[in-house]
């Protein structure tokens, strides 16, 4: 693709929805990770009381072979061993987004549930920052089967090829706002907005009185807001800040803005 973004699929198990979407991703040429947000990674098992639960963490080929050895027949026929043979060929194991602290920084999050989305942005909020770091945060509301799954990682292919064009993702938002002044930016948003189903968040944390830039493109977001409001899509824009002392961060906490708005 030639973008320098980095990009990360989530899901709760990191089993299928994320899993689908890293594996498109991947052979499209973009840096691309996948998490879970679960406690645990949830397989179908013999019946709906009967999940196979294992450690995030787990090798996929060990999920694999267990599986096998217990009813190959059951497995193959839901489509379990032959997910888990494509995801032991994307990477070794499923991973959790809460502990993902060591990778480093990524410039787009793709989510794949509400409350995957909710999840991604709480654990955001709680992190502790040392730099100014901003992440676009878009949901799809995909069902957990693999069919579903496949039609998202498409939908998630084509969002993720809409950001490439920029050079980081706050890039896209200042490319909305010249759009605007030719009154594109709102046919633009709604075949965004048109491609993803789930709920429209949008997320910021910052400090407005005390920067006027900042506030102005706040100004911008909410604009981007009313335009795909109408439509089907989640997206978020979330903003992490140079980490303060408690005495600072006391000081300053009346002058801080906190936004998250739902438009339906």
């Amino acid at each position: 693709m030639g973008t320098t973004l980095r990009y990360a699929m989530v899901c709760s198990s990191n089993q299928n929805r994320s899993m689908e979407a890293h594996a498109l991703l991947k052979r499209q040429g973009f840096d691309v990770s996948s998490y879970g947000t679960g406690a645990h990674v949830k397989l179908p098992g013999p019946s709906l009381r009967e999940p196979n639960v294992y450690d995030f963490g787990t090798p996929y080929k060990f999920m694999h072979d267990e599986l096998r050895r217990k009813d190959p027949d059951l497995y193959k026929r839901n489509g379990i061993l032959p997910m888990l043979k494509r995801n032991l060929g994307v990477k070794n194991a499923p991973q959790r987004w809460q502990d993902n602290a060591a990778d480093g920084c990524f410039d787009v999050v793709m989510t794949f549930e509400e409350k995957v989305f909710d999840t991604v942005i709480e654990d955001l909020n709680n992190r502790e920052q040392k730099v100014i770091r901003s992440v676009l945060i878009i949901n799809l509301e995909v069902k957990d089967n693999h069919e579903e799954a496949a039609t998202g990682a498409k939908l998630a292919l084509d969002l993720c090829q809409d950001t490439a064009v920029a050079e980081s993702a706050s890039d896209e938002f200042e490319r909305y706002e010249k759009e605007e002044k030719h009154h594109k930016h709102k046919e633009h948003l709604g075949e965004m907005g048109a491609l993803a189903a789930g709920a429209f968040a949008l997320y910021e944390k910052h400090e407005a009185k005390k920067d006027p830039e900042h506030a102005h493109k706040h100004k911008i977001e909410e604009e981007i807001a009313a335009a795909v409001g109408v439509g089907s899509g989640g997206y978020a824009f979330h903003e992490h800040h140079e980490k303060k002392d408690a005495k600072k961060e006391a000081e300053e906490a009346s002058g801080q803005k906190h936004h998250h708005h739902h438009l339906f």
